[in-house]
């Protein structure tokens, strides 16, 4: 679970990182899961646009060693008591990203932060709520995830975020003088929850690191799902364990109530 700490910097930032979440052996078996799953199967949600990025969609459906990922007890708590609400599986895929081929001709080009695609995935008047019992924290309705399977040092394509803007309406050009951009590092191992109320973006890697990193969103069960989101039916209707089931069952939302 999240210290009180941890979730008071949720509050001020919109992120906080839960380090090391996962082994070093987990890590290295996801690793090469990944790879496996880079050659067998084409992305659907995230078209191969970047030769540097091979991205891999819903992996959790294809093998089953990623539903210790996505049951790891420690992560499913964090996302709990940030969104106050029970937890429905969004979409989730991953990224092995490459140094950028023009990282020595084009650097400072590359480290232009007004070119990095800044982007929130829900606007705050929808994604933030006040919280139940504590009046000094709020609940998100969209969750983001990234468990980090390298270490993430600076120039290593960590998420950049325009700290502390989940609570504010408008959009980078708007807000980049009102907020800092934080370029967000890690070690393997490691989560980075954050809520997509808050601006982010990717970054090029011009380190000479390659930065393996898995994405997992969470709403509330009366959201939808991403429509790309392989193996959901199957999963809520075979996975053993009952906290994974639920996470993918369909129509799972049976009213609301008061949570921690």
């Amino acid at each position: 679970m999240l210290t009180n700490d941890q979730l008071l910097h949720f509050e001020r930032h919109g992120w906080v990182v839960q380090e090391r979440v996962f082994t070093s052996d987990q890590t290295t078996a996801f690793r090469q899961a990944l790879e496996r799953q880079a050659v067998d199967f084409l992305p659907q949600a995230h078209p191969q646009e970047d030769a540097a990025i091979r991205h891999i969609d819903a992996h959790v459906g294809r093998d089953p060693l990623f539903l210790e990922w996505i049951g790891n007890r420690a992560l499913l708590e964090a996302n709990g008591q940030l969104m106050g609400a029970d937890l429905h599986h969004e979409g989730c895929h991953a990224m092995i990203s490459s140094p950028h081929p023009d990282r020595a001709s084009q650097l400072s080009t590359l480290r232009n932060e007004d070119g990095w695609g800044w982007h929130r995935g829900l606007r705050p008047k929808w994604g933030v709520h006040s919280h139940d019992q504590n009046p000094a924290l709020h609940n998100y309705t969209f969750l983001n995830n990234i468990t980090y399977l390298s270490d993430v040092h600076p120039g290593d394509g960590g998420t950049a975020v325009l700290d502390g803007s989940h609570l504010t309406e408008g959009d980078y050009a708007g807000l980049k003088d009102r907020f800092p951009v934080v370029e967000l590092t890690a070690p393997a191992g490691s989560v980075l929850h954050f809520t997509e109320t808050l601006i982010h973006s990717g970054v090029p890697i011009t380190s000479e690191r390659t930065r393996f990193a898995m994405f997992l969103g969470f709403t509330p069960p009366w959201y939808i799902a991403w429509p790309q989101s392989a193996g959901q039916k199957e999963l809520a209707e075979q996975v053993r364990d009952p906290v994974i089931r639920k996470l993918f069952a369909p129509g799972s939302y049976s009213g609301q109530k008061s949570m921690p």
